[in-house]
């Protein structure tokens, strides 16, 4: 479990607001962590339980480096590597014919300039990476 308690770069608030979250995906768990870091009290509310988010198939992400480099600064970087692989280019389909339309590759000075990676993962993962802002009801 990620301790933010702990973390000596931000600023806790004065006044702990009560925060309710609706939707446990990146964003959702994103604002939660957020939240929690600055000593804001946080429940996310997710409609699909563990034994179905355990069976869902799709829900792909892709995390960009400007992304990448916040989760990794609040100390997700073990997680999210355990859970994604990271990219080095892109291909581009058109939608309704599949056709190859071209590949985009992610330029190396670029991405070491962000401090970041480009990262692809499972919607389902990013549960794991995010439990430490997860309340259940």
């Amino acid at each position: 479990m990620l301790d933010i308690a702990s973390h000596p770069t931000y600023e806790r608030t004065e006044l702990a607001i009560d925060f309710l979250v609706v939707g446990g995906g990146i964003a959702g768990l994103s604002c939660a962590i957020a939240l929690r870091r600055v000593g804001h009290r946080v429940v996310v509310l997710e409609r699909h339980g563990d034994a179905d988010i355990s069976k869902m198939s799709h829900g792909g992400i892709r995390l960009p480096p400007n992304v990448s480099k916040i989760l990794f600064h609040w100390g997700l970087e073990d997680g999210l590597r355990a859970v994604s692989v990271s990219s080095e280019a892109i291909e581009i389909d058109k939608y309704d014919t599949g056709e190859l339309l071209g590949t985009h590759l992610w330029e190396d000075e670029i991405i070491k300039e962000t401090g970041g990676e480009y990262l692809f993962c499972h919607l389902p993962s990013t549960k794991t990476c995010g439990d430490c802002c997860l309340t259940p009801l």
